[in-house]
């Protein structure tokens, strides 16, 4: 697939992301809110729930990890670049818990909200991101990508209560779709 056509794929795919993550944080926003119990979705992370701490799944989102490895996409001309390696876009799980997804070589990772004290949020298009702070001397860990609605809700939540989820609405006016299907990953190399 040439670079040009790989951005507009990429293009398409991050709108319609965009659109169901602005719809999905809505409703999550919600649910959270209101105590409602979130209906449970399937998802393809592959991680077992804390039945004892009756951990419940909030959703799934596409995103980037800052604690994954980059990966080289490959492109087309050697001499045009396609930019600095970048880490891959993968499912993350939200629960009532902790955040979990696989990392390069399918490594299981995951931070618990418990251990969160700190909370930075951008959703302006194109520039997505949550950054979630560890007391120190912890690392911060960041997400970004149009898919990171949800989990700024879910952030919100665990460190500013449910009002807070309410009153800093994600993007009010985003139309209402399905949910695009997870399936764009850039070609890359090892």
């Amino acid at each position: 697939m040439s670079i040009r056509k790989q951005k507009r794929e990429l293009a398409r795919w991050e709108t319609a992301t965009r659109q169901w993550a602005a719809d999905a944080g809505r409703r999550l926003a919600v649910d959270l809110h209101r105590g409602h119990e979130v209906p449970i979705r399937p998802y393809t992370v592959g991680v077992v729930l804390w039945e004892s701490r009756h951990e419940q799944v909030w959703g799934q989102l596409p995103a980037r990890c800052s604690e994954d490895t980059p990966v080289a996409v490959r492109g087309g001309h050697p001499r045009r670049s396609a930019g600095p390696p970048r880490p891959r876009i993968t499912d993350w799980l939200i629960t009532s818990h902790r955040i979990a997804g696989r990392l390069y070589s399918d490594t299981l990772g995951w931070w618990e909200w418990t251990t969160v004290v700190g909370v930075q949020v951008d959703l302006a298009a194109d520039g997505e991101y949550v950054r979630l702070d560890p007391p120190l001397p912890g690392r911060p860990v960041r997400w970004y990508g149009p898919g990171v609605v949800p989990l700024a809700i879910a952030a919100v939540y665990h460190l500013h209560g449910p009002a807070a989820v309410l009153d800093h609405p994600p993007q009010p006016d985003a139309p209402t779709r399905s949910p695009p299907s997870n399936a764009f990953h850039p070609q890359v190399t090892r």
